[in-house]
């Protein structure tokens, strides 16, 4: 019975060869795993101080940012003071202008009344006009054809009659707003069957050349002040004076 046990444990040479080729192959393959197991262990390892650098600069990012956004809320904080003080300073001015705006209108009666004393009557008279009244302040209203106005000074006669706007100072859009009232009092005379002729004037303690010439260009007088007296601007070569 025992010689037939180790009988049967007796390897061939053929099985032997086998045997060590089986375990130089497991061998290799093992050398192998332990190699690929080193390439990732160094990749992970390379990962690993990627993902740290990463990291590190994201931590910078977010120092920067909030640096940045320590530095913006100085910003809106000096904006928001540089803004209230602006709000303050406007209505600073505001206040100003509406006291430059009461003057103004003090002014306007005192560059009226010098007008109308300063003979703006006879100033026409010499021009050929007969104009015996002058009113102040003249209103217009026709609400059926929704057509209102004012003018500051009114000079009329039988048969003629002149509007004229005065300012502070004149400007080209005073000229065009007043030519454009001129227009609209025509159509207020019209329905009331008034047949009249009407003339326009301007005039300002303050009239510059531009001003003049586009205003007597559209047929409209220019009165101007000259110290304590006023003067009717003198009229250009071929001057026809507007008619509406």
């Amino acid at each position: 019975m025992t010689a037939q046990t180790t009988s049967s444990n007796v390897f061939t040479f053929e099985q032997l060869m086998e045997l060590f080729r089986e375990t130089d192959r497991q061998m290799k393959e093992t050398d192998r795993q332990m190699k690929e197991t080193d390439r990732q262990m160094k990749e992970t390892d390379r990962q690993m101080k990627e993902t740290d650098r990463q990291m590190k600069e994201t931590d910078l990012k977010i120092k920067e940012t909030d640096r940045q956004m320590k530095e913006t809320d100085l910003k809106i904080k000096e904006t928001d003071r540089i803004l209230q003080e602006s709000i303050q300073e406007m209505r600073a001015s505001n206040k100003r202008t509406d006291k430059k705006l009461a003057e103004f209108g003090d002014r306007l009666g005192e560059i009226i009344e010098v007008i109308v004393e300063g003979g703006i009557i006879r100033k026409f008279r010499e021009l050929g006009y007969s104009f015996s009244g002058c009113s102040r302040r003249y209103e217009f209203e026709n609400k059926q054809l929704d057509i209102s106005g004012e003018i500051d000074l009114f000079l009329e006669d039988g048969d003629d009659a002149l509007a004229a706007e005065i300012k502070t100072k004149l400007t080209i859009s005073d000229v065009k707003e007043h030519i454009k009232r001129m227009e609209r009092f025509r159509k207020y005379a019209d329905a009331r069957n008034d047949k009249r002729h009407f003339l326009a004037a301007v005039g300002g303690g303050v009239v510059c050349k531009e001003v003049q010439y586009y205003a007597m260009k559209n047929g409209i007088y220019v009165i101007i002040q000259s110290g304590e007296s006023v003067e009717i601007a003198p009229l250009p070569k071929g001057f026809k004076a507007r008619v509406w």
